[in-house]
């Protein structure tokens, strides 16, 4: 038997462009398979496991049915350089599908590669394919749609007679006689430590309300003191946060594949997308049960003010005290732009602001709030919202910080009370707050937000009660 080297199918590379992979600092993986469609007798896939060039390895079954599929599990999730996969010489497969998974808890998030192809041999030889991959992944899964017809295949099976999974070595050049400082060794994790504010803000509220609640009770065991459990809810949230990432990627690359009129394209990647959404919830799901324990009222009673304030909020203030608030161009484009028959003064805003220290009009109405500059604009205000206390909310912070406040969007709430937290000082300072009472409009945002669903805008509201006391 020989091997016919064929290095890159036209599914991983460019046309007529041959791509040669160094081998020779490649070392195997070691795998194990977790299922297979079906096995010869003496030929099962779990002869793959070892890697023999020479011998039978996987043979499906004699009439088997189509597609037929393996999955191999490593023993831990690392970054697969290269795939070589060597065909059996008379059960060749026409075609083979490649996707590379990462397991999170009970469920497995795939993504697909592509697809590589082999040819019709002369029975004797046997064809080798090398795939550069440079993924991260703990399964690879394996799709063999149909075989290469012939005499000496007449039960029309597929096989693959040895497979390996390759890493890059890594080679240290040292002088001889030179003292050697071995690091301990990292294997590059599948999860994220936290979530992009972008792709945040774009979640579905009860994913963002579930994801809120655990990363307080993250903070909140830190605080406490249990850093195993902060650990553990840390872990397992960065595992869920690579499923989210890789939802929204799904869904951003189908939009755009949408807007290319790609529409073929763009209904694989919305089965991708749907595929992704439901593994990330259902590991969120899973999570929450996990720690539910940790969610009862006793350990919420015991949250304090100073146990949930957050850092990256609080190291702010400092700066933001010496100048808070601003008349700025928000306020004057905004208030120009308000309707007229909703029966608010603009002139109010202008008369409030007046006695408050200003900015540069580059400065930003929510200046101060950590990630202030990517939140989205607010919307206008609904007109069934009482228009006294939106009237009292405008004359004290503005009509921009008024709209954050009343807004759909909770990440423009939880800010807008943030900032006002920050202008607290200020506003006791400067003594006049125009026609509306500072004690009393303050009150009304905090039971307002004591009421909303969402858990980090209560937190916010928290916050600003302590500030306020």
């Amino acid at each position: 038997k020989t091997r016919n080297e064929n290095a890159i199918p036209s599914a991983f590379r460019n046309t007529n462009r041959m791509m040669t992979i160094d081998n020779t600092n490649l070392v195997p993986l070691p795998f194990t398979i977790a299922e297979s469609s079906s096995a010869s007798p003496g030929c099962e896939a779990t002869n793959l496991e070892q890697y023999d060039e020479d011998g039978e390895g996987w043979i499906s079954e004699k009439g088997c049915k189509y597609p037929q599929i393996l999955f191999l599990k490593l023993g831990e999730t690392a970054v697969i350089d290269v795939i070589e996969i060597l065909c059996h010489e008379s059960k060749i497969p026409n075609q083979v599908d490649i996707d590379l998974g990462i397991v999170s808890s009970k469920t497995t998030s795939f993504s697909h590669l592509g697809y590589i192809g082999f040819n019709q041999s002369d029975e004797q030889s046997r064809e080798l394919k090398s795939i550069p991959i440079d993924r991260n992944a703990d399964v690879l899964k394996l799709t063999l749609h149909g075989c290469h017809e012939g005499q000496h295949n007449p039960h029309k099976q597929v096989g693959i007679a040895a497979i390996r999974m390759l890493k890059k070595e890594i080679e240290v050049d040292v002088p001889i006689g030179a003292d050697i400082n071995v690091p301990v060794k990292r294997v590059q994790s599948a999860a994220s430590t936290s979530l992009p504010l972008r792709i945040k803000n774009e979640l579905d509220p009860k994913i963002s309300a579930s994801v809120d609640r655990l990363e307080r009770l993250k903070k909140e065991r830190a605080a406490a003191e249990d850093f195993d459990m902060a650990a553990k809810i840390k872990q397992e949230l960065g595992k869920v946060y690579v499923l989210l990432i890789a939802f929204k990627e799904s869904e951003n690359q189908m939009k755009q594949a949408a807007l290319d009129e790609d529409y073929v394209q763009a209904s694989r990647l919305k089965v991708e997308r749907d595929e992704r959404r439901n593994a990330a919830r259902a590991a969120l799901a899973e999570v929450e049960q996990q720690f539910a324990v940790n969610f009862s009222a006793e350990n919420v009673a015991n949250l304090s003010v100073s146990t949930i304030k957050d850092q990256s909020f609080m190291s702010e203030r400092s700066l933001s005290n010496k100048k808070v608030d601003e008349e700025n161009s928000y306020n004057s484009d905004e208030e120009e732009s308000t309707d007229s028959s909703t029966g608010r003064e603009d002139s109010s805003n202008d008369n409030s602001n007046s006695s408050r220290t200003s900015s540069s009009s580059n400065d930003h109405p929510l200046a101060g709030v950590d990630g202030a500059e990517e939140l989205p604009s607010p919307e206008d205000i609904e007109r069934d919202i009482s228009t006294d206390l939106v009237h009292k909310v405008e004359s004290l912070f503005g009509n921009y910080r008024a709209k954050c406040f009343f807004s759909k969007n909770w990440s423009l709430r939880e800010a807008a009370i943030a900032k006002m937290t920050l202008m607290i000082p200020e506003l006791c300072s400067a003594g006049s707050t125009g026609d509306a009472d500072l004690t009393e409009v303050v009150f009304s945002i905090i039971e307002s937000s004591n009421s909303d669903k969402n858990v980090q805008v209560t937190l916010a509201g928290l916050i600003l009660l302590d500030e306020a006391l």
